[in-house]
């Protein structure tokens, strides 16, 4: 099976959850880094220079065998399955996909502070995500976790949702987002 990865050149957990199941399973595939230039044309022209179609002109994009899917989470899925990452049992698949929506619910909170270009409400917006939000959101990760046991999410092993949460706790925890304590 011919797999293509398209995203940034960054280790964003939107990737990166494709990027490593993929590679901890050893699975060959393309992973392609777009550059400034690329990602222009595409949100101009809905697909790279090469005709690679960026279904809603946003990034990543998996393309397998030349069909290209779009949005993190049904990538993560497909990535999981393909890599043994998913659970096959509904509950446990149900598990995963709350987590990696978690992430994703988390992500769409810090996205307003990341665009706003006032330093003054920048700052503020990232306290009010430091002292009630990520914390909040953190505790529900964490209760989880403990509750389950085994030091995973979801069953006894590595799935997608552990590679997302560990994939933007990393992404935090570098700094990227000024007034958020580490």
């Amino acid at each position: 099976m011919k797999l293509k990865l398209i995203y940034f050149d960054m280790p964003f957990w939107r990737a990166e959850i494709a990027r490593l199941c993929l590679f901890i399973s050893d699975i060959e595939f393309e992973d392609f880094r777009i550059t400034s230039e690329d990602n222009s044309y595409l949100k101009e022209n809905g697909k790279l220079i090469d005709g690679t179609i960026i279904p809603f002109r946003q990034l990543p994009v998996l393309v397998i065998e030349g069909q290209s899917i779009a949005q993190t989470g049904a990538i993560a899925r497909i990535c999981g399955k393909i890599s043994g990452m998913y659970p096959k049992d509904i509950i446990e698949a149900g598990k995963v996909d709350q987590i990696i929506d978690t992430v994703t619910d988390i992500n769409v909170l810090i996205n307003p502070s990341m665009r706003e270009s006032d330093p003054v409400l920048k700052m503020q917006m990232r306290k009010t995500l430091s002292n009630d939000a990520l914390p909040r959101y953190f505790g529900y990760l964490e209760k989880i976790i403990e509750e389950n046991d085994s030091g995973w999410f979801v069953g006894d092993k590595m799935t997608i949702a552990d590679i997302a949460v560990w994939s933007m706790l990393g992404w935090i925890a570098q700094g990227v987002l000024d007034g958020v304590s580490r």
